[in-house]
């Protein structure tokens, strides 16, 4: 609920988080960060089953998010990173 907060003050241009946590997904957080900033670039992580049928909800709204896989090499992170923000190849 922090980061919804934090991310409706802030403009952000990109949001990373997990995708399990208390109170709100993360792909919860995704959708409803995007509603307000569409040109947000989202990259979740999930080492968990119930992902998919969160997926699964997202695409049914019009929104399709990238999943990385824990655990997830330092360097493929900032590689990932890199790609959603423009800066670098994937």
């Amino acid at each position: 609920m922090e980061a919804l907060k934090a991310a409706r003050e802030g403009a952000p241009d990109l949001l990373i988080s997990d995708v399990v946590m208390p109170g709100l997904s993360g792909v919860d957080l995704a959708i409803q960060v995007k509603q307000g900033f569409p040109a947000l670039k989202v990259l979740l992580f999930s080492g968990q089953a119930p992902t998919v049928a969160l997926l699964k909800t997202a695409r049914e709204l019009g929104y399709e998010f990238e999943i990385l896989e824990k655990p997830i090499h330092p360097i493929e992170f900032l590689q990932r990173v890199k790609a959603a923000t423009g800066q670098g190849p994937l």
